[in-house]
């Protein structure tokens, strides 16, 4: 008993000690983003968008302009500029594990571009910051999470599902039970007769990151906001996780407006599904790397091919409807690549400059051509074609 005791002691002590150096660490967070602000050398820009993101009640992104310029700007496809998402009511209870993590401050935004130049007007573009915060919306030991997958399949959904059940029960006391795979897409709410939903525990998806796809399958369509919203008022959801594209993340704002019209209290979360790597901030999506070793893969058996005819060529076409980073890691990675082509880059298929010329000279010098295209790549002379008409 004496050493049970002694032993609980030191570790209530070695908390308080923890408790003390984080507290610390966010005194010098705030002295330095304080610094930050209000430095003569400080660009204005940043610090009005410091200052605008602690005080607004609002989720401030201004996303890039989109190739595809008819698109109306604010439509579900076009390029939007600003996108203000209100926030629901502030957050109401303490974190239940906060020995467990170092807390983000309020104002604490990530900057697309680590350069910004002194004295520029406009504001730099940026999102909040994620990470866990000292008091949250939801109690977890009275809250029920709904997760679904939409879309094609990318490497790692799996693990995406197993860190949200994991972390929601170890980190936030939501108890078993609570946590709910709605199969099929959205379509698991409206045909749940069909598609009925899956509990999941952190036991039943403990393995599930070394299996492919994922495991509460996929799919497009069946989705309409007032149908879904009524399903989760009826399953009881505090929360919906929906991974996947842009058509997945158009419903889930979609969502959110309904459920906003409603004055529900349901929170619903996006976590971007693309193997194209074209999320801004972000270094990398989850699947990319993925992606990229498979088609490195294709590539080399590619170039075996090529090499093996006289004049052969091997074309490897890859994803990237509108950026090329699968398509130029891939063939960084691959050191086999003789022509990338992507999205950003125009390129003449005639002419003295043109690909087909460029593509004989290769042949002729080296007997063999690899070329490795982004599907979204677009052609010059189809593009002055396109605008004559």
């Amino acid at each position: 008993r004496a050493r049970r005791e002694r032993e609980e002691s030191e570790k209530r002590a070695r908390r308080e000690r923890e408790r003390g150096d984080r507290g610390a660490r966010k005194d010098q967070k705030r002295t330095n983003m304080a610094t930050f602000g209000a430095a003569p050398s400080s660009p204005p820009a940043v610090e009005n968008y410091l200052n605008r993101m602690q005080h607004s009640g609002s989720f401030i992104m201004k996303s890039k302009p989109m190739n595809n310029p008819s698109t109306p700007v604010g439509s579900v496809l076009g390029a939007v500029e600003e996108l203000q998402i209100p926030m629901l009511a502030g957050p109401t209870f303490p974190h239940p594990k906060p020995e467990d993590f170092d807390f983000m401050e309020p104002g604490e935004v990530i900057l697309e571009n680590v350069i910004v130049k002194t004295g520029a007007k406009d504001d730099p573009i940026g999102l909040t910051r994620a990470g866990p915060r000292e008091r949250v919306l939801f109690k977890g030991e009275d809250t029920r999470i709904g997760i679904l997958t939409c879309g094609g399949l990318c490497p790692g959904l799996n693990t995406v599902i197993q860190g949200i059940v994991c972390d929601s029960h170890f980190e936030y006391n939501v108890p078993e039970g609570n946590v709910l795979g709605i199969r099929g897409g959205f379509r698991g709410f409206s045909d749940p007769e069909l598609w009925p939903p899956l509990v999941l525990t952190e036991k039943s998806v403990s393995n599930i990151h070394n299996l492919g796809g994922t495991i509460l399958g996929s799919n497009r369509g069946g989705f309409e906001a007032p149908k879904v919203v009524d399903k989760m008022v009826e399953m009881q959801l505090d929360q919906l996780y929906c991974i996947g594209g842009d058509g997945t993340h158009a419903a889930a704002m979609l969502l959110t407006e309904e459920i906003r019209r409603r004055g529900l209290k349901i929170a619903v979360v996006g976590v971007p599904k693309t193997i194209d790597n074209d999320i801004m901030v972000i270094d990398r999506s989850f699947g990319f790397d993925t992606a990229v070793q498979e088609a490195v893969k294709a590539i080399k058996c590619a170039r075996i091919e090529a090499s093996a005819c006289l004049h052969g060529i091997g074309i490897v076409k890859v994803m990237g409807r509108s950026c090329g980073y699968l398509a130029a890691h891939a063939a960084l990675a691959s050191r086999d690549v003789d022509i990338c082509l992507i999205p950003e880059v125009e390129f003449d298929m005639e002419g003295p400059g043109g690909l087909i010329a460029h593509l004989r000279k290769l042949l002729r010098s080296q007997g063999y051509c690899v070329i490795l295209v982004s599907e979204g790549t677009p052609i010059k002379a189809h593009q002055e074609a396109a605008a004559a008409t």
